[in-house]
């Protein structure tokens, strides 16, 4: 391949990754030319048809992956209803990473479309839609019920979260749209369990798929994102992710920590990460007065749930009661 015909391809594959879509051959001739870089592996092609730069996909988070899937599909097929995660992430609600990966496409029970490599489609009766970001999806609150009940409790328990944070509802009103929807539908036990424990003060997604863990494991659901004021400075306010109340009146705070805190330039406002460090140090210092004490672990930690149990009871964080 001439330089200038290669510099042309990569030209069209920036242009593309600056829409947040793959790039889709028009013409056989540059899709046999696309593929031979695939077998390079300058590129990769995702999904049958469509190619991005290999080193940006590598870069990529799995919940972008999907929305560049997302993307090129809707701008290939305008008519497409995308439903369940693939939805969520269109609508900006949390995905944990590992639910992501195919693509949850709607299709009417009298379609002959079947499923294909890294897409599945779910058969309904009637499809009602919306647009966002130029991507036909389910509305909201419909994709919100459809991820309830078909995800585990531990991812589920961040979309209902975040659903909350979005919509300024209350967990009421999550609850009484899983009674509303799910008369008839499969798993819509699952999405209420899941709905009884959804709180909007989670700030994250990582905060709610810790949180579901440890209720998993059988310990109380905490409080979150409690006030606790500076008793050094009355005028400064921490607010730790999670409080557990003590039978002897003494309380345990919870700290998820994240390598975010000391990377993303949003969460270190300027600040390297060792002045982060020195503030979570001060921090933790003005919290763990007499009576209380501050557990901290990561999402190392959370994922291995024999783990976070052992740190958690260390504690002494209090168990749920049998039943």
């Amino acid at each position: 391949m001439a330089r200038r015909t290669l510099a042309d391809v990569r030209s069209l594959l920036e242009e593309a990754e600056s829409a947040g879509r793959c790039y889709v051959p028009v013409s056989r001739d540059i899709a046999q030319r696309f593929n031979r870089l695939a077998c390079s592996g300058e590129v990769i092609s995702p999904l049958r048809g469509m190619f991005v730069r290999t080193h940006a996909w590598n870069d990529m988070h799995p919940d972008t992956r999907d929305l560049f899937k997302i993307r090129t599909l809707a701008a290939q097929h305008p008519n497409w209803v995308f439903c369940r995660q693939s939805a969520a992430l269109v609508h900006g609600l949390w995905i944990p990473w590992k639910a992501c990966g195919d693509i949850h496409v709607m299709t009417t029970v009298d379609s002959n479309c079947q499923n294909a490599s890294g897409i599945t489609r779910h058969h309904v009766g009637t499809l009602r839609s919306v647009v966002a970001g130029d991507v036909r999806v389910t509305t909201l609150d419909r994709t919100a019920f459809d991820c309830l009940r078909s995800l585990p409790f531990e991812a589920g328990l961040g979309v209902a979260d975040s659903w909350l944070r979005m919509t300024g509802g209350t967990r009421e009103d999550l609850l009484n749209l899983v009674e509303r929807m799910g008369a008839s539908c499969p798993g819509v036990r699952q999405a209420w369990e899941t709905a009884s424990f959804s709180d909007g003060r989670s700030e994250n997604g990582g905060e709610s798929y810790a949180r579901a863990v440890m209720i998993g494991l059988g310990f109380e659901a905490p409080e979150l994102q409690v006030e606790v004021r500076d008793p050094i400075d009355s005028q400064h306010v921490f607010r730790p992710d999670y409080k557990w109340s003590l039978r002897d009146g003494s309380i345990v705070y919870g700290e998820l920590d994240g390598l975010d805190k000391y990377s993303d330039p949003e969460m270190t406002k300027g600040l390297t990460s060792e002045q982060v460090r020195q503030n979570e140090r001060i921090r933790e210092s003005r919290i763990a007065l007499p009576g209380c004490s501050v557990v901290r672990f990561s999402m190392r930690d959370v994922r291995v749930p024999g783990r976070l149990a052992a740190i958690l009871s260390l504690y002494h964080v209090p168990q749920q009661a049998s039943g």
